[in-house]
């Protein structure tokens, strides 16, 4: 943001100098070597689409000089909200343009005129708030994992510059170009439920006010957690021509194939085999021979 502050000297040793802004009202001073106040005609306050300030008035009555001392220079100096007072402008023009201003921050500034009797004394100082600006750009949000399977995405407010956060902006998908708006409001939290298990997404958070949204923050990218396989879908009992490659005799013996289920995310270790009241585990094959079966009965 950038700030023009203008300064208006008429007739030699009488320097009107003025700061004002719409927002808090500042007021004129004059200043200068033996320096004369008179008032403004009017005092207006103007932010273009740069958020470039400038400062400017005029005037209906000078007086006439009353010194032979020309002012040479003027010196301006500016209070920066940690208190820290610096010069911004010494020289001859009639205003100076102060640069790197934060968006809604009050700055105090001060003049004072030049000439070959030395430096007048500074003017009152005056106050000017600069306009709101969008928030600042959103940390990168943090993303945990529930119990129940669910992400919870939270996140830390950004600096305002000058205006209250109306609201944040999530968006959430696959990959960057699949991001889509899944939350707005003005909690700084979300669930995400409904997710698939081991499947990456990424994210990305903007926060708002009145003048506007803020630059997203950095792209975050989360592995949601391996979960139980999926029920095995199908489950069968071999010819009995398959039988003839296996020693024991097809009346006591039977052999199961199924296809392997989604994992989930993380390798299948072993399979529960569930005969009558009978409970078998096996490793990670898709093929198991039942035996010592009872000839003539039914199985479950």
């Amino acid at each position: 943001m950038v700030g023009t502050v203008t300064f208006l000297q008429k007739a030699e040793s009488h320097t009107r100098i003025l700061f004002c802004s719409e927002s808090v009202g500042s007021g004129l001073q004059w200043v200068g070597y033996r320096a004369h106040v008179h008032p403004l005609e009017t005092r207006r306050f103007v932010q273009t689409p740069s958020m470039l300030h400038k400062y400017w008035w005029t005037q209906s009555d000078v007086p006439a000089s009353e010194s032979g001392c020309e002012v040479s220079e003027y010196s301006v100096e500016m209070t920066e909200p940690e208190d820290v007072a610096s010069e911004v402008y010494h020289g001859p023009e009639l205003e100076c343009t102060v640069g790197n201003l934060l968006p809604g921050t009050m700055y105090r500034f001060r003049v004072r005129a030049l000439n070959d009797g030395g430096y007048g004394p500074y003017s009152d100082v005056s106050e000017i708030t600069t306009a709101a600006g969008p928030p600042g750009q959103c940390k990168a949000p943090c993303i945990s994992f529930t119990p129940d399977g669910c992400v919870l995405v939270s996140w830390e407010s950004p600096e305002s510059s000058g205006a209250d956060i109306s609201e944040y902006r999530l968006e959430w998908g696959e990959d960057e170009e699949s991001l889509e708006l899944i939350y707005h409001g003005t909690d700084a939290g979300f669930e995400m439920r409904d997710l698939l298990p081991a499947a990456q997404y990424c994210c990305r958070l903007q926060a708002v006010n009145q003048a506007g949204a803020g630059p997203y923050s950095e792209l975050v990218l989360c592995q949601t957690p391996a979960s139980a396989p999926d029920p095995v879908s199908t489950l069968c009992v071999l010819e009995e021509e398959t039988l003839n490659a296996y020693p024991d005799p097809p009346s006591v013996c039977l052999v199961l194939n199924w296809e392997e289920p989604c994992n989930n995310g993380s390798e299948i270790l072993a399979y529960n085999i569930d005969l009558g009241d009978t409970s078998i585990t096996v490793g990670n094959t898709t093929t198991h021979v039942m035996k010592d079966l009872l000839p003539e009965t039914t199985y479950r």
